[in-house]
């Protein structure tokens, strides 16, 4: 059994560090100040881009019976507990989606391409891209995703019900079942089809298939349990909402939601980005270093940017000193580092040497990190434990050194070589 237990746990320990590395990216990415950026945004553009799609919809007659089915599917499935209040705001922007003129259809693609553009930047300073999309490209992008989106959902929401009016479905019972099971799993399968389409599409830099539908997965998953959680929420506390807020009491609510939405949206980008760089480290490790390797190397790299530049090492940059380390391993090493306080995390992401290494022997970072040497354990034959002592001793003889006097001969050889 306690094999089993260690096996399980060694099984399971990429998965940890994997785990914890996102929750460190999420955290210290901003992605908290950027779902509430891209909320407000939200904010501003929601009106001009449901006006938008709807007025797709409206001018292709074959979409005419699917807008109403799209109106009553974002109500019963994307906002949870608040159908018969947005159904009014809803209508409106149908009714003036047929009533706008030319000039003003410029200014709410505008604001529709606003939104688009932060959810790119969002993406793209996730994934750590420097180089932007040529203006050209992202606009034609975009242009893409306002007018085939629409035609896309249409041809989705008519073929559903297609579906249903198929001989197969002619039994009442049939029907009644089949359109329950379509209705219930259409939410879930569009959300991850439009996930994965932005995963793979909005940022800069070529995302693998696989990788996007495993976050667009995640993210539907999550979003489907905030409904429910959200909606139980809202069943509990709108009264008091409507209270405070008055008619006025849907903002609040549905603000908070779109926060929640985005938040999920930006933690499942998190996951794909964590997925393509376990991918490349996993491609390049010919080697997997101990844990008390690691941590040295760590240090020394550290240690060197520091007397060179003054300055720390974020997690990436560390991986770009160590190419042919595993992610999971790394993250592991950095957190075990900064557990004992040798290293710490600055406001900017990077990591420093907090104590000078004089103070800090091989010896020590060999027992904290990898395993203590024990003078204790004897085999029992004195001839033996005799030489065996005398070994510890001369090897706690050779490890008794500071590494600071070890890095900086380190260096000194590092700058002879050619």
């Amino acid at each position: 059994m306690y094999k089993f237990i260690h096996m399980l746990s060694q099984q399971l320990k990429p998965l940890w560090a994997f785990i914890l590395w996102i929750c460190h990216a999420f955290k210290h990415s901003g992605c908290i100040y950027r779902a509430a950026a891209l909320t407000f945004t939200s904010l501003l553009t929601l009106g001009p881009l449901v006006i938008v799609l709807f007025a797709i919809l409206m001018s292709i007659p074959a979409f005419q019976e699917a807008t109403l089915k799209l109106q009553a599917f974002i109500l019963n499935n994307f906002v949870p507990s608040a159908s018969s209040i947005l159904q009014g705001y809803i209508s409106s922007f149908q009714q003036q989606s047929t009533q706008i003129p030319v000039k003003s259809i410029f200014f709410l693609l505008f604001m529709a391409i606003l939104l688009f553009m932060n959810v790119e930047s969002a993406l793209n300073d996730i994934w750590g891209i420097k180089k932007r999309r040529p203006l050209m490209h992202s606009l034609l992008l975009y242009w893409a995703l306002l007018t085939l989106g629409p035609i896309v959902l249409g041809i989705s929401l008519t073929a559903a019900s297609s579906l249903l009016t198929l001989k197969l479905f002619h039994d009442p019972s049939l029907i009644t079942d089949s359109a329950q099971l379509i209705w219930l799993t259409l939410p879930f399968l569009s959300s991850v089809a439009t996930l994965t389409f932005l995963y793979m599409a909005i940022p800069y830099c070529r995302v693998r298939f696989i990788h996007a539908l495993s976050g667009a997965v995640f993210a539907a998953i999550c979003i489907e349990a905030a409904k429910l959680a959200f909606a139980w929420y809202v069943a509990d506390h709108m009264a008091v909402y409507k209270m405070i807020y008055g008619t006025l009491a849907i903002l609040p609510i549905f603000l908070v939601w779109v926060y929640w939405s985005w938040l999920i949206f930006l933690l499942g980008a998190q996951i794909v980005n964590g997925l393509r760089f376990h991918q490349q480290h996993r491609q390049h490790a010919t080697q997997v270093l101990s844990l008390f390797n690691l941590c040295l190397q760590c240090l020394y790299h550290l240690f060197h940017q520091q007397q060179t530049h003054s300055a720390g090492l974020t997690l990436k940059q560390l991986q770009k000193q160590l190419p042919h380390t595993p992610l999971h391993n790394l993250t592991e090493a950095v957190l075990l580092l900064d557990k004992h306080r040798h290293i710490a995390q600055l406001n900017d992401d990077s990591y420093i040497i907090t104590h000078p290494l004089s103070q800090l022997s091989l010896l020590t970072l060999y027992q904290l990190f990898q395993t203590h040497l024990q003078h204790n354990e004897t085999t029992g034959i004195k001839s033996i434990d005799d030489k065996l002592t005398a070994l510890l001793e001369q090897s706690k003889t050779v490890l008794d050194q500071p590494l600071q006097q070890l890095f900086e001969s380190a260096t000194k050889k590092d700058k002879k070589s050619p």
